[in-house]
């Protein structure tokens, strides 16, 4: 059988985030055109998209380059082949674990812009050691059209941010083909799933930028940490409660979920909420929460982290705390560590 075309090898390999910590993959993508490559901020689906048919025709007559690739597809074949920590070590009960990880941006490479800083790089790093340790983990998040504003800087020398538009195309995204609704507020909201695959951990991005949504419920997927209070509230409730929704449409049930930071916190409000449609009383089904998450924060300050009155919070999850039968004083006390303090 003939071998698939050098352009479609590429894609191939590009779309196995694996090739962001696997340099004999860099190799191929930066012998594509080495100045698209430096240019494009080291993204192979640019590289191959830009580079003249001339250069891939010649690409695929030599032989050197040939030999380069065909070490790329080894590396990543022997990579999945491999028996990972997990397999090697997990017993049975523990083989039926799966984590679902939660955060809202994630810092995989410098050509894929959804991220901010030291979070995302945290986040980025612990999804591709999950992958490296075979730990049966899928990751969820926002994906942002405009990603995380960019710096100009003027003939002035004062600065203005900079918001570009990064269409999928740019990215190692495919279409899960799943679509959901998420209630943000009083409205329903549809919401898109995006997949990402981290060598062995997928990543799913919701996206809202959808034809039935409205301009501002389009906007909950614009960027990352945008200015408005409320914008960012409404973003919470999506990652959390939507993240909970898009695990259940893509059937999958975690044992475990890893809040890393609190953007995502309204999840186990989501996951009470299943527990109680079920059957279980609410005491119980916040028991099974506690005894199910893992939380982790990379921001221990008062200063890195969003403030809202428990009125307008209860307006944004208001279907759920109906669901939940749960007025405004019981959501606070969830949120203290004393219950009963009322101050």
């Amino acid at each position: 059988m003939a071998s698939p075309p050098l352009a479609d090898r590429v894609r191939a390999l590009a779309h196995d985030l694996y090739w962001t910590w696997e340099p004999a993959i860099q190799r191929v993508f930066a012998a594509l055109d080495p100045a698209i490559w430096k240019a494009s901020h080291h993204n192979p689906l640019v590289t191959v998209q830009v580079a003249s048919p001339a250069r891939l025709q010649a690409l695929a007559a030599d032989a050197d380059f040939l030999a380069l690739i065909a070490a790329a597809e080894s590396a990543r074949r022997d990579y999945h082949r491999s028996k990972s920590w997990f397999r090697r070590t997990a017993d049975a009960r523990q083989r039926r674990m799966k984590v679902a990880y939660f955060c809202s941006e994630y810092a995989l490479h410098e050509s894929i812009p959804q991220y901010s800083g030291g979070l995302g790089v945290l986040a980025g790093d612990h999804l591709k050691a999950a992958s490296d340790l075979g730990v049966p983990l899928v990751a969820i998040g926002l994906y942002y059209r405009h990603g995380y504003y960019r710096q100009e800087v003027l003939a002035d020398g004062s600065t203005r941010a900079l918001y570009p538009d990064y269409p999928p195309q740019l990215f190692p995204l495919s279409d899960s083909g799943v679509e959901f609704d998420c209630p943000v507020g009083t409205r329903k909201v549809r919401v898109k799933l995006w997949q990402m695959q981290v060598g062995r951990v997928p990543l799913y991005l919701m996206d809202t930028n959808l034809a039935p949504n409205r301009a501002a419920e389009r906007e909950l997927t614009a960027g990352l940490y945008k200015g408005e209070a409320d914008l960012r509230l409404r973003q919470q409730v999506l990652l959390g409660v939507g993240g909970v929704r898009a695990l259940a449409a893509l059937g999958i049930r975690p044992t475990v979920c890893h809040l890393n930071e609190g953007h995502a916190a309204f999840a186990n409000l989501e996951r009470m909420r299943e527990l109680v449609a079920s059957g279980r009383s609410f005491d119980r089904a916040l028991a099974q929460v506690r005894a199910r998450s893992v939380f982790t924060t990379h921001t221990p300050v008062p200063a890195g982290h969003d403030r809202y009155p428990l009125a307008q919070v209860t307006r944004a999850l208001r279907p759920l705390l109906q669901e939940l039968k749960l007025d405004a004083a019981g959501l606070g006390a969830l949120g203290r560590e004393d219950p009963a303090n009322r101050q």
